[in-house]
């Protein structure tokens, strides 16, 4: 995140097919976890310059502005109003399942699912699972 969230690094990082490549393998251990054509989306969006650079000013922002505040509990009484759904792949090697615990209580209603054999980005690896599941939830609404 903090080479991301560079001013000058990130956005020449972000849009490269190298680094993209990069990001699947690290977040998510089974090499080849997209379809070729949802990299090739994440490649060509983040190829463009103005994409790159908003990729980069959001990771800046939490990693440089908001970091430290998270950690000092600034938004620690906060909770969410809405009905939430959270996905989240048991394979994710950067926001590891072992980190969620002390999640819950942190909005009205919260429904989390661990979601087997994903990783980082659930909804790229398999969107046939992802996809019906947030319309079920939407549709309960």
């Amino acid at each position: 995140m903090p080479l991301i969230g560079a001013p000058v690094l990130g956005p020449r990082l972000v849009g490269s097919e190298r680094f993209v490549r990069f990001l699947e393998s690290w977040f998510d251990e089974a090499s080849e976890a997209w379809e070729p054509e949802a990299r090739a989306s994440f490649v060509s969006v983040l190829g463009q310059p103005e994409r790159a650079r908003a990729t980069q000013r959001l990771y800046g922002t939490w990693w440089y502005r908001e970091l430290d505040p998270l950690f000092a509990g600034r938004y620690a009484a906060l909770r969410l109003d809405v009905p939430t759904l959270w996905l989240h792949g048991a394979r994710d090697r950067a926001i590891r399942p072992e980190l969620l615990r002390g999640w819950e209580g942190r909005a009205r209603e919260l429904t989390f699912e661990l979601l087997p054999e994903l990783g980082h980005f659930p909804f790229e690896e398999a969107p046939e699972r992802v996809v019906p599941r947030i319309r079920e939830f939407l549709g309960d609404r």
